[in-house]
């Protein structure tokens, strides 16, 4: 009889969360063979937003756009994600987010995790983005550019979140989290700048030190889609990539 009974709630938990939606992994015929959700972490259908998240946070929160309630920030410093070696900020050098940071990672388990911006421009390299709207949310139809080539995704614009919890540009942008602080080769071009300014060749005014609070993201809803910085603080959606193999059928 208990067996039974573990067996049955066991078959209404599948069904539950089939019925309020589960991350299905989309091939869209992508070069890397990369795997994408078909919706944002937290929605539980392709056109809802999904949660908010600022960078390499896992929960959501009240206050976005505030550094003094940023995880990452303790009163004076950043005190992980940081390589730029100005005073009282502590320096690591990681350049992208480890797991234990990784919202898709943390709250879809291990085979989901945050796409790298190298993920991101692939897409934009290899796929079309329409505008599009999908039971009613506006967003972008994704797929290959390549005719009858892999299946396709809908990014809906969420916006993003700022100012505390105020929902900004919803239903016209939206900001897409990668997993990417920033890449070697702007690093290296900063690196250089930070070393002049430490040899006394150029002023320490002249190293922007704003650029380490700011993560790259998609923006989608300009002229067009961009991988771009964006305050690291701020609330944005997060749509993950699959790092496991796809079952057949799927």
């Amino acid at each position: 009889m208990i067996r039974k009974l573990s067996v049955y709630i066991t078959i209404l938990f599948v069904l539950l969360t089939y019925r309020l939606g589960a991350q299905e992994p989309i091939d869209l015929g992508l070069p890397s063979g990369t795997l994408w959700s078909d919706m944002n972490v937290g929605a539980k259908n392709p056109e809802e937003y999904g949660d908010y998240y600022a960078w390499g946070e896992v929960i959501t929160k009240r206050y976005y756009g505030n550094v003094s309630k940023y995880k990452h920030f303790d009163e004076v410093c950043i005190k992980k994600y940081n390589y730029i070696p100005v005073p009282n900020w502590r320096l690591d050098n990681l350049l992208v987010l480890q797991f234990e940071d990784d919202v898709a990672n943390r709250n879809l388990g291990g085979n989901w995790r945050m796409p790298t911006e190298e993920e991101m421009g692939e897409l934009l390299e290899n796929c079309v983005f329409q505008h599009y709207t999908l039971n009613g949310t506006r967003g972008y139809l994704v797929k290959n550019k390549k005719q009858d080539v892999g299946e396709s995704i809908f990014l809906p614009c969420a916006g993003h979140k700022e100012e505390g919890n105020h929902r900004v540009l919803s239903g016209i942008t939206a900001f897409y989290w990668t997993s990417s602080l920033d890449n070697i080769a702007e690093v290296t071009t900063i690196s250089s700048r930070i070393q002049k300014v430490l040899d006394g060749e150029l002023p320490e005014d002249s190293v922007n030190k704003k650029i380490v609070m700011s993560a790259k993201c998609l923006k989608l809803g300009y002229d067009v889609p961009v991988v771009d910085y964006v305050d690291r603080t701020i609330g944005c959606v997060v749509r993950p990539v699959y790092v496991g193999k796809r079952k057949t059928g799927k």
